[in-house]
């Protein structure tokens, strides 16, 4: 009870939060989830049906009303500390080390973006399954062994990424087994089907990853970098930040790269343990099979995210518990006698609890957390971009023009960050402006639809109705203009006025789109 309390306590800060970033998409916005009736077609068609199907039941008992939802994710943290405390009884042989390892889990910060984030829930389900799966697999029954196996399949429901759990569920049976050869057998049937399901989704991947842009060098540094950024997360998180951009140009770069090499050593001497069935090499060794996918040696979604070191953290966490027990015990020995460790332990945790409770508070809106990225990033476009459409959006737009012009500057090729600062511009009556925003947006490749309406309104405010006119044909030719609010938007009025308006309408034939016109739905600005 006190480590699920502990973790319920760690996280109640998130209660008065609102959904932000791919909450916004994959729930708000997100009519699939909607309804029970359309759970088995949800389940078949998602590429993580587990956790869709809780949004779903979220949906069906919460509404929209996130409180509801921030309190099912603080729970199914709380399921993984208490799950985690029972895996650790059964490695660890002192009485008070589960505890203690399973405690610091539920309070550390490294864990606010799984939790806090409602959409980044398949973290803290994929963990869960993967725990489950360690805690059957050392019995010795066929119906263990069964439920083992069904419990990475439900892990891999929640998320991909969860192959590592074929490999660390054979090893740490192998551990507990005497090694033996029958579940190294395992290991290596499983390593194979780890290796499919990589290169398939390597291939869906394709040429769209950022690894693509870097040479073999770059590559390899990014690989001990991003140790560095989880090392660094480890031991004292700073700011929250949703984009943690590759820093391949700054100077600091090459230097923590070289810290990452020296991280990777750590972590492979503190293997050799393993061979003498002493605990920390189990972690160790856990730890680091699902560190793998983290190194950038194969592209993920992103080069270095809070989230995805959900599931290594619960090997890492209690691994440093026993390092610092291992180094007090050899400078420090009279340290580990009375009440000393317990009030060091209770300290720590403390500190941990309230950092986490600060950096929750970076998750209560939009503006917050891009606001916090941008603290300990400044050089981030993705956060630049986010942050100046919410303030196009609240109209700020000065503010917005500020930030949307440091997105375009840094990367120039952004088309719905040149669109989105047309817009912004528009709103200032800064006509010259704006239209050179939307051509650079219109010169972009796979640039968003929106640009040509926009420059329609444009040419239709600045009272050239042909324009306008020429601009709208262009984008019905790409896209049914039933997006569009061609009768509602203020700065088409000229347009409607104009015998070109007309024009529009005989040139759409009512077999394309009966309801072209007739839809006041405004799409303009391009969604953060």
């Amino acid at each position: 009870m006190g480590i699920a309390c502990l973790a319920l306590a760690g996280f109640a800060t998130t209660f008065s939060n609102d959904f932000v970033y791919d909450d916004l998409n994959r729930i708000v916005h997100n009519p699939r989830i909607k309804s029970l009736d359309g759970i088995p077609g949800l389940i078949l068609t998602s590429h993580r049906p587990l956790r869709d199907f809780t949004f779903s039941l979220d949906y069906a008992i919460w509404g929209l009303h996130p409180a509801g939802w921030h309190l099912t994710n603080s729970l199914l943290h709380a399921c993984t500390a208490l799950l985690l405390f029972c895996f650790l009884r059964r490695v660890l042989d002192q009485p008070f080390l589960p505890f203690m390892g399973a405690a610091l889990f539920a309070v550390h910060p490294a864990g606010v973006e799984a939790v806090a984030g409602i959409s980044n829930r398949q973290e803290s389900l994929m963990t869960i399954w993967i725990l489950i799966a360690l805690l059957l697999v050392r019995r010795k029954s066929r119906w263990a062994l069964a439920g083992a196996v069904a419990a990475l399949a439900m892990a891999l429901a929640a998320k991909p990424l969860a192959l590592t759990g074929l490999l660390i569920v054979p090893l740490y049976a192998w551990w507990s087994d005497g090694r033996s050869r029958r579940w190294m057998a395992l290991a290596g049937l499983s390593a194979s089907i780890a290796l499919l399901v990589a290169i398939s989704t390597l291939k869906a991947l394709g040429t769209h990853s950022y690894l693509a842009a870097l040479d073999s060098w770059q590559r390899m540094a990014l690989s001990f970098w991003s140790l560095t950024e989880y090392a660094r997360l480890l031991i004292w998180p700073g700011p929250v930040a949703a984009d943690i951009p590759i820093p391949v140009a700054d100077s600091g770069f090459v230097l923590r790269a070289t810290v990452g090499v020296a991280i990777l050593f750590l972590m492979v001497s503190s293997l050799r343990p393993y061979l003498r069935h002493r605990p920390h090499g189990l972690l160790a060794l856990l730890g680091t099979v699902t560190m793998l996918p983290l190194m950038n040696i194969v592209p993920v979604l992103f080069p270095v995210a809070e989230r995805y070191f959900y599931l290594p953290s619960v090997f890492f966490l209690p691994l440093s518990i026993l390092g610092a027990q291992a180094l007090a015990r050899r400078f420090w020995p009279n340290s580990l006698r009375g009440r000393t460790p317990a009030v060091a332990f209770t300290l720590i945790a403390l500190l941990f609890l309230g950092r986490s409770s600060v950096r929750n508070r970076a998750w209560s809106t939009p503006e917050s957390l891009w606001t916090s990225t941008l603290s300990s990033h400044p050089r981030s476009a993705v956060a630049h971009y986010n942050l100046g459409t919410i303030l196009l959006d609240a109209d700020r737009k000065d503010e917005s023009i500020e930030h949307l012009l440091h997105a375009t500057s840094l990367r120039p090729g952004h088309a719905s960050a040149w669109n989105n600062l047309g817009l912004a511009y528009l709103g200032i009556d800064d006509v010259d402006r704006a239209r050179r925003s939307f051509s650079r947006a219109l010169d972009i490749p796979n640039r968003p639809p929106s640009v040509l309406f926009n420059l329609a309104c444009l040419e239709s405010r600045n009272g050239q109705p042909e324009a306008a006119l020429q601009w709208l044909l262009l984008l019905a030719e790409e896209q049914p203009l039933v997006r569009f609010p061609l009768l509602t938007d203020p700065d088409l009025e000229a347009f409607r006025k104009s015998d070109a308006f007309d024009r529009l309408r005989r040139a759409l034939s009512p077999g394309d789109n009966p309801r072209a016109l007739d839809d006041n739905a405004a799409i303009r600005s391009s969604e953060p």
